[in-house]
């Protein structure tokens, strides 16, 4: 008959080769006793015991995926449990501490040629449990980049169409007047002066590029308003007699 110091269950415990299974408790404890004894009749009973020995399982949790700008370093949000902690990269680049769970991590040439790279966090348990690993992705966005175009001169009774480029990035275009923009989203924006900008003969407009994860980047476009020159014919009226 088989007997525990736990809390655990046999699967039978009248076999030899019984199975345990512990309970959380005993998980808690980190061990537990297992008594066997052997009864016949006419004898005394015969008992042995053992101490089972529970190791608690390895848990890595790399964190969320993360973005960097270009070559800037990153630094995880990671927790581990149960065991040593070793960090490894399918890419090129570089940890700050192989062995931390919060690790700084700098990009290679070729994690930038590849846009994104994978961090592994695995677990080494120091027992008989197996190891853990967990990975994040890190994706690498490029510096936005953003040309406004060419100063400009326009009548005073004409639109403006910008001449913008931009590459990595959303585009907003704003002015330093109080006139619109048709769409203040895209490159090539039409630009309405307001009766202001024209009585001020120039304004600012400005196209910033941005990403959400690199410094926004910005260019100006000068727009000089010169005013239209109007001319008004009077008919000469001559009285006769």
């Amino acid at each position: 008959v088989w007997s525990t110091s736990g809390s655990g269950t046999f699967n039978d415990i009248s076999l030899e080769d019984v199975v345990y299974t512990p309970s959380s408790e005993d998980i808690i404890n980190g061990s537990v006793g297992l008594s066997m004894t052997v009864s016949s009749v006419g004898c005394s009973d015969n008992t042995d015991d053992l101490t089972l020995i529970i190791d608690k399982m390895s848990v890595a949790n790399a964190g969320d995926d993360l973005f960097t700008c270009v070559s800037n370093p990153v630094t995880t949000s990671s927790s581990s449990s149960n065991g040593t902690v070793l960090w490894s990269t399918n890419g090129d680049g570089t940890f700050d501490n192989l062995n931390v769970e919060d690790v700084t991590y700098t990009p290679g040439v070729q994690d930038l040629n590849d846009g994104s790279v994978v961090l592994t966090m695995t677990v080494i348990n120091p027992g008989t449990c197996l190891n853990d690993s967990d990975d994040l992705s890190l994706s690498i966005v490029n510096t936005p980049s953003s040309s406004a175009g060419d100063n400009s001169v326009v009548c005073s009774n004409e639109t403006f169409v910008t001449a913008g480029t931009s590459f990595n990035g959303n585009i907003t275009w704003a002015s330093s007047g109080t006139g619109s923009f048709n769409n203040s989203s895209i490159e090539n924006a039409t630009y309405t002066p307001s009766s202001l900008d024209i009585s001020n003969n120039t304004v600012t407009l400005t196209m910033t590029v941005s990403n959400g994860v690199c410094q926004n980047e910005s260019d100006d476009v000068v727009l000089t308003i010169n005013a239209v020159s109007y001319t008004h014919l009077r008919a000469h009226e001559t009285d006769s007699y």
